[in-house]
């Protein structure tokens, strides 16, 4: 199945997505390949993916 019925992307950087499952919640880290780099809770992805975005710069 497509991602974009499963997942909602809250912030983008670089071809890297940070993505939120639209029914469990929980959130995941994708790379530019679209391999899966991290996972878990919205609080711990949205500061590792400020760390993703400031290694990008």
């Amino acid at each position: 199945m497509d991602s974009e019925i499963w997942w909602t992307v809250l912030d983008s950087s670089g071809g890297w997505k940070l993505e939120k499952n639209k029914v469990t919640g929980h959130c995941r880290i994708i790379d530019p390949d679209k391999l899966r780099k991290a996972w878990g809770r919205e609080s711990e992805m949205r500061t590792a993916f400020e760390k993703v975005k400031n290694q990008l710069k």
